[in-house]
């Protein structure tokens, strides 16, 4: 049954490894413990990775950012995706027409910033793992 939760993480992680999937890599050692991983013997978790490696594909992580900034991430979606606080804790209020697009983002998501061509929303809040885009415009900073 512990195949059961470590495909699940293998598939969902974003990290590639020249080594090939490592479990003490990409796993905790919680993890290993609560899969059942931990109670292989070495020789038994070499198998597995083995056996991981020739049948499994760990997804790749996005293509990075072209600018200099550093990823952003969704943190809290409000007023039914029509207001988005990101990573850096800045607040986006989102052009009514995309909010239905920015509703259905995750706490987590990745978001790249550019330009876009409407002078009332000039920001296009981009989801590089899906291609979704929301135009949106600063918003006032939440008060702490």
């Amino acid at each position: 049954m512990w195949i059961r939760w470590i495909l699940p993480l293998l598939l969902l992680s974003t990290a590639a490894f020249a080594d090939g999937i490592l479990l003490d890599k990409i796993m905790s050692p919680a993890d290993q413990q609560r899969t059942g991983i931990s109670n292989l013997t070495p020789a038994q978790k070499g198998e597995l990775e083995a056996w991981l490696n020739k049948n499994c594909t760990m997804n790749q992580a996005p293509s990075a950012p072209t600018s200099s900034s550093a990823t952003l991430y969704v943190q809290i979606i409000s007023q039914d995706g029509e207001e988005l606080q990101l990573s850096d804790n800045s607040t986006w209020v989102v052009n009514p027409n995309d909010a239905a697009r920015a509703q259905v983002w995750i706490g987590g998501t990745p978001i790249l910033i550019k330009p876009s061509n409407d002078p009332a929303y000039p920001a296009l809040l981009v989801n590089p793992n899906d291609g979704t885009s929301v135009k949106a415009k600063k918003g006032i900073a939440p008060s702490s």
